[in-house]
């Protein structure tokens, strides 16, 4: 009985590992196909979110469009329409019968014309640039490098030991216009702008 039972408890053995590799490979399997429905799924609706996205990006384009349409085709409207002639101007008013006095001609009546509309001036359009405009920290002391070395001899002559040195530094501006910044140094290697003296 001994070998009959080895026997057994190998076909057991046996039974209980392929029951558990089935269970293993049929989790891997419907995990990986669930995961890969998931996917397609999202990805439909992502498709689907997206092409509505860009459907009504395309209406509202459309809608703008035909606003400007419209708003132009106003304004054409506007400039095209021409002054009434003299004519109908007097056939559109009554004519004004002076029921006191009876021999007056009422035929003869002239009513002058109505002033053409006041065109709207066109306002002037905003500067292009902003004069002294810098991108970075920059004072403007000057428009030249000329004055900005003459005024640093100035201030050299008058006490040569205090200013042993300047920078005249340059930039442009928002306007293209290029400006000089003048700092002294002493002999301490201490810097002052033109502001601070």
């Amino acid at each position: 009985m001994s070998k009959k039972r080895k026997i057994l408890l190998c076909l057991l053995a046996i039974l209980i590992l392929i029951t558990i590799l089935s269970v293993i490979i049929y989790l891997c399997f419907f995990s990986s196909s669930s995961s890969k429905d998931n996917n397609s799924k999202t990805e439909i609706t992502e498709k689907k979110d997206k092409d509505s996205k860009e459907e009504n990006e395309k209406k509202e384009t459309d809608n703008e469009k035909t606003e400007e349409v419209s708003e132009e085709e106003t304004n054409d409207n506007i400039q095209n329409e021409t002054p009434p002639s003299m004519d109908q101007v007097i056939e559109q008013t009554p004519s004004t019968n002076n029921t006191t006095n009876n021999n007056s001609n009422s035929g003869n009546s002239y009513v002058a014309p109505s002033t053409p509309p006041v065109e709207s001036v066109p306002e002037p359009p905003a500067p292009a640039c902003t004069p002294k405009k810098f991108y970075t920290t920059f004072r403007a002391d000057f428009t030249s490098e000329a004055e900005c070395e003459s005024t640093y001899n100035y201030y050299h002559n008058i006490d040569p030991n205090k200013y042993l040195g300047f920078i005249c530094s340059y930039q442009t501006d928002d306007c293209g216009v290029t400006y000089y910044m003048l700092t002294f140094f002493d002999s301490d290697g201490n810097y002052f702008g033109y502001n601070e003296i």
